[in-house]
């Protein structure tokens, strides 16, 4: 899967990023809860390069502690592995 970092010593992840399972041309949803809200500098990443938003990725945040990312239209090289 994707890693989400954060640069704020103060936040911590809350919960973890789940396995998900999709088939190509499905999309994918992983959202993560941090302890903090409103944290900056949020940086989602997959297999150590990091991800910004584009056409078929939304990168979002919702009441300042839930960050998700979406992808859409998966494809084989977007699978990842968690580096832990």
């Amino acid at each position: 899967p994707v890693l989400l970092c954060y640069t704020e010593e103060e936040a911590v992840i809350v919960t973890d990023l789940k396995n998900t399972h999709v088939f190509v041309n499905e999309s994918a949803i992983f959202t993560c809860d941090v302890s903090c809200p409103n944290v900056r500098n949020v940086q989602w990443w997959l297999d150590g390069s990091p991800l910004h938003n584009i056409f078929v990725m939304k990168i979002s945040e919702q009441d300042g502690t839930v960050h998700t990312l979406s992808l859409k239209d998966v494809a084989c090289q977007d699978l990842g592995t968690a580096p832990f």
